[in-house]
């Protein structure tokens, strides 16, 4: 099974605030601060391909006008 670097780092946030026994150690933080930036970045990079997708996308449709044969929908 292939680890994600957001499991690993979700897993290694976990270890280390139970080895410290504290949630707010600076070391835990330092590792919750980079798994949220990393979880930003793969959100944005999906919102982004579903944006783009929704942008390709082209329907050629017959036309209603009898000048032109068919036309583009997006």
């Amino acid at each position: 099974m292939q680890t994600t670097i957001i499991e690993y780092l979700r897993q290694k946030m976990i270890k280390t605030a139970d080895e410290k026994g504290s949630l707010t150690a600076p070391e835990v933080i330092r590792i919750s601060q980079q798994l949220d930036r990393f979880i930003v970045m793969i959100q944005r990079v999906n919102l982004t391909m579903r944006t783009n997708s929704k942008r390709n996308v082209f329907t050629f449709v017959r036309s209603s006008e009898p000048s032109r044969k068919y036309s583009v929908r997006l």
